[in-house]
């Protein structure tokens, strides 16, 4: 199978590209009709596409649950977060079974495998610096960095530097924000050479990876700032 029979709905990405939107403006409750409708768009049945953009739509719909834990109610945001990033996780897992792909099937689906794997590892840093009782912190930042070492040895297959540059930043940021600084600039300066790759790989990206990077800079010396990075955008 080929990347293009991999492709979204044009209704569906339309939806999905709506919640993005919503989402990142703050007004999660519409992000989620919006999502709801385009998961709306795919039948029930088990085609490859229909797994891996059920679980796209999936993995961003979870991530509304992470916001609205850094305000109110974090234990069944939480919870609703990682149920759900956690199935979006398996349904890609799952479309890595059906198909022999080809090169650049098998490197998308990389690329959206490692995608969900680095959110479920932000929601981690999100429960670890939300948690009042410590154990629950040092559980939730040990998840958090699993996550994100599994996130970018998955990525590393990809066809996405973008995926890849912002999983490893976010690496960084999480460690820095949990007190690890000389960690956080290891997990920083992969991110430079990430940005770097993909002016040879997806140059139509590079302006975003850049801007991530530059962005993240900004807090990658200061623990506090990078605790309130985090809670401002997760």
């Amino acid at each position: 199978m080929n990347k293009i029979n991999l492709h979204p709905k044009p209704q569906a990405d339309l939806l999905h590209m709506k919640g993005l939107s919503d989402s990142l403006k703050g007004d999660n409750n519409s992000a989620r009709e919006a999502y709801f409708a385009a998961l709306a768009q795919y039948d029930v049945e088990d085609t490859p596409r229909n797994l891996v953009q059920i679980a796209r739509v999936l993995r961003d719909l979870g991530f509304t649950y992470v916001r609205d834990a850094i305000q109110e109610d974090p234990v069944l945001n939480l919870g609703i977060a990682r149920a759900t990033l956690e199935e979006s996780i398996a349904l890609i897992s799952e479309a890595c079974t059906l198909e022999d792909y080809d090169r650049e099937a098998y490197k998308y689906l990389c690329a959206e495998h490692g995608a969900s794997i680095g959110l479920l590892a932000r929601m981690a840093t999100v429960s670890g610096l939300l948690a009042t009782d410590p154990d629950h912190a040092r559980t939730a930042d040990r998840q958090a960095i699993g996550e994100y070492t599994r996130a970018a040895e998955v990525l590393r297959q990809s066809d996405n530097p973008y995926y890849r540059t912002s999983n490893l930043v976010n690496a960084a940021r999480h460690e820095v924000a949990f007190d690890r600084p000389i960690l956080g600039l290891t997990w920083f300066s992969r991110s430079v050479g990430a940005t770097a790759v993909s002016l040879v790989q997806d140059a139509g990206n590079t302006l975003n990876s850049a801007r991530t990077v530059a962005n993240k800079a900004k807090v990658m010396l200061r623990p506090s700032a990078a605790r309130r990075s985090v809670l401002t955008r997760p």
